[in-house]
């Protein structure tokens, strides 16, 4: 069976695509760009190989890409007219920094110092309960579909906060295969054990993903005394949260813990009452702007400083709302594959 999309199979829902898809039905590069490029014949895919710079010729302009070979530990090279990265925020402002020379001793794009800053991601509380209704009922081979709905933003429409922001909400994204209630049950032998399965069938997962301050300080950095096997600087993350963030956690908290009270639990696990680190969806560090000054990109993901070289992954977004980042990030690289290809014929790249 194929899906009406090439070199995608047709989904038979069964349910949960948070898990890997065994007929390759869930949109990702492995199923789709990657085998689609290297059809053409255009495409070389190079395995185990780990950037460690990006190398620049006399005038400033990206000619390279030195890169460890991780099968055999040496040092290999390619060159190249226009580089592009997109190895996420965290990784593309690591990879900038420790590319470093005579033009940009500070890094690749980063005579302003602004690489690796603004750093941001989402903020996140979740946790799981166990609906009345639900308790008992026959268990089932598989995670349901629940993983496709959402709540989208609705704190606009309460009235005025004082914080800036919003959150969306997500039901179980994570496995029901996993009793992740056993630990919180009282109890020892077989009763405990039925106990368990009772309740296994009525598990209900709230997660609320909100917005977080892009600040300056909240950054990206490498450290030539902190190095990985091969010898490359790690990054180095510092991160705090700003008091909008805890304000809007604080809510945000409160939101998730009122489904539960409204949807009737037996037994709910615990939260945090203080957010942890980023919940997922790392952007920032390499934002797009218009001013060179305070920005390192403009709007086609082109460094202001070195006109061959782009960034498509989510490190260009200047900002962050409670949405997930996928398809902005698909669509910037989109626009930015557009315009280089644009230029190229132009002569311009």
């Amino acid at each position: 069976i194929r899906n009406l999309i090439e070199y995608r199979g047709a989904c038979h829902f069964c349910g949960h695509c948070m898990d890997v898809c065994d007929v390759r039905a869930v949109w990702s590069s492995d199923v789709t760009v990657i085998p689609q490029s290297l059809a053409t014949g255009k495409l070389t895919l190079k395995l185990n190989a780990l950037a460690r710079e990006i190398t620049v010729d006399k005038e400033g302009r990206a000619n390279g890409v030195s890169f460890i070979n991780r099968a055999t530990g040496k040092e290999e090279r390619v060159y190249a007219r226009v580089i592009v990265l997109g190895c996420a925020a965290v990784e593309s402002a690591r990879l900038l920094l420790n590319s470093k020379s005579e033009k940009f001793p500070n890094g690749l794009a980063n005579n302003r110092d602004n690489v690796g800053r603004y750093l941001t991601g989402h903020v996140n509380v979740a946790t799981n309960g166990y609906l009345k209704a639900l308790v008992g009922h026959d268990t089932f081979a598989g995670d349901g579909a629940t993983d496709h709905a959402y709540i989208p933003r609705f704190n606009q429409t309460r009235g005025k906060h004082d914080y800036v922001g919003g959150w969306g909400m997500q039901m179980n994204y994570a496995s029901q295969a996993v009793p992740h209630h056993a630990k919180h049950v009282e109890g020892f032998g077989s009763a405990y054990k039925q106990r368990v399965r009772q309740l296994q069938p009525a598990m209900f997962q709230v997660g609320a993903w909100g917005k977080v301050e892009a600040r300056p300080d909240n950054r990206v950095t490498v450290d030539a005394s902190k190095v990985d096997n091969f010898g490359i600087p790690y990054p180095v993350v510092t991160f705090n949260w700003s008091e909008n963030d805890l304000r809007l956690f604080k809510e945000m908290r409160e939101s998730v813990l009122e489904v539960y009270d409204q949807c009737g639990t037996e037994l709910r696990l615990p939260t945090t009452d203080t957010p942890g680190g980023f919940a997922s969806h790392e952007v920032g560090t390499v934002r797009m702007g218009s001013n060179p000054k305070t920005s390192v990109l403009n709007g086609y993901s082109q460094a202001h400083e070195v006109k061959n070289l782009f960034v498509v992954d989510g490190g260009s977004f200047t900002t962050f709302p409670e949405k997930n980042p996928t398809l902005t990030i698909a669509a910037v690289a989109v626009r930015a594959a557009r315009y280089i290809a644009a230029e190229r014929k132009k002569g311009n790249l």
